[in-house]
């Protein structure tokens, strides 16, 4: 077989250090397991039950200190509501008197309220429920009820034979939308706080839309349509089609995802709507790890993903469950720079449910850990936890994991730097010297197969000592074996500088590159 190999070499991010996690505190409940716990400013709202029925709700200080517990034992459930400073306590017993509002300051509660609910609605903890805007939020069919403190209803709003339950919550109004798999004349419905319909528009949703002061932004699943909509008139902006189903991920920037069973493509999109680029995140070499583990190949579905982003990067994760194999499930972390080009793959967390950016950072939690790793990929440090990581909260230099065992806080720090030579990738090749060169400097990235345009654009780049990618052209030869590429416009600022090249890269057969490399240069 025709060995392939790449004659200059490329991979590098050059921020030597590795984080590092230490428990500042953890709390476990009294009462039965921690089910949910919610942040609000200085505080952490703690719900403590068995098997999902409420029975204690903890109020936590920043130091994991108990500040006030109340018994809940008959309520459905506590009901946050964010900047609100109140917990809303609906009694599974619809009688008289039996529901109340919890004060989260002090932990006592107002005088017993009714709320106003139809009497022909069931209430328990399948019963979708959100606080926001001073009111109390319940869905029911195609019915959407909201309260008011006083028990007393606002008002009834009713979609189309049957709504989503969820709402997205502006200054002062929200947006609902009918569920497109139930409704034959689904639509999605801005509404004012009065419940009143300011725009509706006809889309056959499975989600909300996310939302900005100037943009409104869905997609319809069930005909690959993505649409950009003014806020105040619901007015088309753009649409863009697509093949596979849609969910929209991110709105700073605004990443979407195209994903079909075993199929997934990132999206990054204007504001208007308008694809920046796309990037396939297909599981990373499985065919290899298939062939090496006797799987059987098309047994297998992509499940959980999650995205996080900064400026100059985004981070993706996505998890692939063999249903061949009873439990058998692998995952992948991928980070990308800010233009779609592939920075590193990291295969050897197990499955990931969350994952965070702290400062320079990256945490992934899944079920039995909590893992940092540095900005090269690398895993510097892991925290085990017992069973499944129901919330991984961000807070200011550090996460709080939540397990039905405990809620601890964990501290993240830089931890020591290392020399760079620690962080490049292990590679069988030689690799060049590092040149000195001008700032005009063209590069000629030379193979001696043919390789895949498509695949080598988002593989190939170059990046500054900060992992940022550059503005670099890239083109390549008509026979395919050579990328020339370019420096960005002005040329390159004095600094030092990696080529780049990921294992995703592939032949027009299919065959990947071997392993990373690498090219360092500097410029004067």
């Amino acid at each position: 077989m025709k060995k392939w190999i790449l004659f200059v070499s490329i991979w590098i991010m050059m921020s030597g250090f590795a984080p590092e996690m230490s428990e500042d505190w953890s709390y476990s409940c009294d009462t039965g397991e921690s089910e949910e716990v919610f942040s609000e400013k200085d505080r952490y709202i703690v719900v403590c039950g068995t098997a999902g029925v409420p029975e204690e709700v903890v109020s936590l200080s920043p130091q994991g200190e108990v500040e006030w517990t109340h018994d809940v034992k008959g309520v459905v459930q506590p009901v946050f509501e964010k900047n609100g400073e109140r917990l809303w306590m609906v009694s599974e017993a619809r009688e008289e008197g039996l529901d109340y509002i919890v004060d989260m300051a002090t932990g006592e509660s107002d005088a017993s309220v009714t709320f106003d609910f139809p009497s022909d609605i069931l209430i328990n903890d399948r019963t979708f429920m959100k606080a926001a805007n001073g009111k109390l939020h319940v869905f029911a069919g195609e019915n959407w009820y909201a309260m008011e403190q006083t028990g007393e209803r606002a008002f009834t709003f009713t979609g189309n034979e049957q709504l989503l339950p969820d709402l997205s919550v502006d200054k002062d109004s929200y947006y609902v939308a009918d569920d497109g798999a139930f409704s034959e004349d689904p639509n999605i419905y801005k509404v004012d706080e009065e419940g009143e319909v300011l725009w509706k528009k006809r889309a056959a949703l499975d989600e909300l839309p996310l939302f900005t002061d100037d943009y409104v932004w869905f997609t319809e699943p069930f005909q690959g349509t993505f649409h950009t909509v003014d806020p105040y008139s619901g007015d088309t902006i753009s649409e863009q089609e697509g093949d596979f189903y849609h969910r929209l991920l991110l709105k700073q920037p605004l990443m979407m995802e195209n994903h079909l069973f075993t199929s997934s493509e990132l999206y990054q999109l204007s504001v208007d709507g308008e694809v920046e680029w796309k990037t396939e995140v297909s599981p990373y070499r499985l065919e290899e790890y298939i062939d090496d583990n006797d799987l059987e190949g098309d047994q297998w579905l992509l499940q959980e993903r999650t995205i996080a982003s900064r400026e100059t990067f985004r981070l993706f994760s996505q998890n692939v469950y063999f249903y061949n194999e009873q439990n058998k499930e692998i995952a992948a972390l991928v980070k990308l720079y800010d233009d779609g080009s592939f920075a590193w793959t990291n295969r050897e967390l197990p499955k990931i449910d969350y994952t965070e950016v702290v400062n320079d950072a990256i945490v992934a939690a899944g079920e039995g850990y909590v893992s940092s790793l540095n900005q090269n990929g690398e895993i510097t440090d892991s925290h085990p936890v017992n069973g499944e990581v129901k919330q991984l909260l961000k807070e200011d230099a550090g996460v709080l994991t939540v397990t039905s065992d405990a809620i601890a806080r964990l501290s993240v720090t830089s931890g020591e730097a290392g020399e760079t030579e620690d962080y490049l990738p292990v590679s069988s090749q030689a690799m060049d010297e590092k040149q000195t060169v001008d700032r005009s400097k063209v590069w000629h990235v030379q193979f001696n197969t043919a390789i895949s345009p498509e695949t080598a654009v988002k593989n190939i780049a170059v990046v500054n000592e900060n992992g940022e990618a550059m503005r670099v052209d890239k083109t390549f030869s008509e026979d395919g074996k050579e990328m020339k590429i370019r420096p960005p416009q002005g040329g390159y600022e004095a600094g030092t500088y990696a080529i780049t090249v990921h294992d995703r890269i592939a032949s027009p057969e299919g065959k990947l590159l071997e392993e990373e490399v690498y090219q360092m240069f500097d410029v004067d």
